[in-house]
């Protein structure tokens, strides 16, 4: 999980640092919320399942809370969409939503970028 998050966390840096580079900081602070729409309540999914797995319960007790908290997470992560774009409203929605996408696609370089991390 440690890697998991890592991984994710330099591709949060690098997709910042590239976008501030190339383009302006506001379009760089727009695919930090979209990246950190998913990061935040992925994390708390994980915290969620480490405690989950060090419990004592029976597997349909583990099996109901694993999708119950994945329902909370898909709706926390609609939640910080909405609030991110009423809060910084002049919000750049490709980049926003490129930032979604790639906070949700760096699990699958996991597998390519574990062994090096």
């Amino acid at each position: 999980m440690k890697k998991y998050f890592s991984i994710q966390i330099i591709f949060l840096i690098s997709g910042f640092l590239l976008i501030s580079l190339f383009y302006e900081i506001g379009k760089a602070i727009d695919f930090g919320l979209g990246f950190l729409a998913v990061l935040i309540p992925n994390a708390f999914f994980a915290i969620n399942l480490s405690i989950l797995k060090k419990i004592v319960v029976r597997a349909e007790v583990k099996l109901v809370s694993f999708f119950l908290g994945e329902i909370i997470k898909v709706i926390f992560i609609m939640i910080l969409l909405y609030l991110f774009s009423k809060i910084f409203y002049p919000l750049d929605w490709i980049i926003f939503i490129a930032g979604l996408f790639i906070s949700l696609k760096a699990t699958y370089m996991l597998p390519l970028l574990a062994k090096k991390i």
